[in-house]
């Protein structure tokens, strides 16, 4: 995400398993930074602070980057073709809140 214009990355350290529904949130306050909960549990932080920065006239695209994309970790040295990429996953729902929620 970005924060006062600048990108910010958060990273989870616990991995996600395959075919195994969670529950995943992420929070970011103002104050303290980001926080990735996986079934209610802290698995990533990024201590940061400022203003969330919007893309400006654009929708809000979840799961699916903007335009095609060079792979970062290529499995095949030759597979490099810019591509679409998108979540593998089913989202039973989404919530977007106007403030920071707790841990629980």
């Amino acid at each position: 995400m970005a924060v006062d214009e600048r990108w910010v990355e958060c990273v989870s350290e616990a991995k996600i398993p395959l075919k195994t529904w969670v529950h995943l949130t992420a929070v970011f306050n103002e104050k303290t930074g980001i926080k990735i909960y996986i079934d209610g549990r802290l698995s990533g932080e990024l201590k940061t602070a400022g203003q969330l920065t919007s893309a400006a006239g654009v929708d809000l695209i979840i799961g699916m980057n903007r335009d095609k994309r060079i792979p970062s970790d290529p499995v095949r040295p030759f597979a490099t073709l810019p591509a679409w990429f998108s979540l593998d996953a089913i989202l039973g729902e989404v919530k977007i809140y106007n403030r920071a929620l707790s841990g629980k």
